[in-house]
């Protein structure tokens, strides 16, 4: 009885540890973790195959020892559509906010030097809020010192994002920063 605990819970336990994943965006300090990841999901897809070969070989079930590799495979595609569906919620919030400003700056003819309820920052950017659904990504706000032009940038990961640039006398343009 023990034995056959201690057997599921080795089959569980280190797929398990693949969830954290779900609630953390791909960037430079967490690439190493995404990349752990898909090399043990890789590993696994392997070890699948594998099994499965071996055991039409056998003529044996192949349930038992599939049980961690399709875990993992499982555990690994729920965080990457957790990122997924983060990345797109992040997305339309500051889409959203980007049209919002837009109106605003053009029905008063000056943009907002700061969005209310956004944390305020003191470099470049006015202020910054985070969005997104278990995954949160970083929006921030800038805009210029005339407040006839502001910009939005969504934080993708360490090298990439979108920018929503707009202002009182400019159309609302939306394109992708990567370097």
């Amino acid at each position: 009885m023990v034995r056959s605990w201690v057997w599921w819970l080795k089959q569980f336990l280190p797929p398990l540890l693949l969830l954290p994943l779900a609630i953390m965006p791909p960037d430079l300090p967490t690439a190493i973790l995404w990349i752990v990841g898909a090399l043990a999901c890789a590993v696994s897809i392997i070890n699948l195959v594998r099994m499965l070969i071996r055991s039409r070989q056998l003529g044996r079930s192949a349930f038992k020892p599939a049980v961690r590799p399709v875990l993992t495979i499982v555990f690994m595609l729920l965080a990457y559509i957790s990122i997924q569906i983060s990345l797109a919620n992040a997305t339309d919030f500051a889409r959203k906010t980007a049209q919002d400003i837009q109106q605003k700056c053009r029905a008063e003819k000056a943009c907002p030097a700061s969005i209310s309820g956004w944390d305020p920052r003191g470099d470049a950017f006015a202020s910054e809020a985070y969005a997104g659904a278990l995954a949160k990504y970083r929006v921030l706000y800038g805009v210029s010192r005339d407040r006839k032009q502001f910009t939005i940038f969504l934080r993708q990961s360490i090298d990439s994002g979108l920018i929503f640039t707009g202002g009182v006398d400019e159309k609302l343009n939306e394109s992708r920063k990567n370097s």
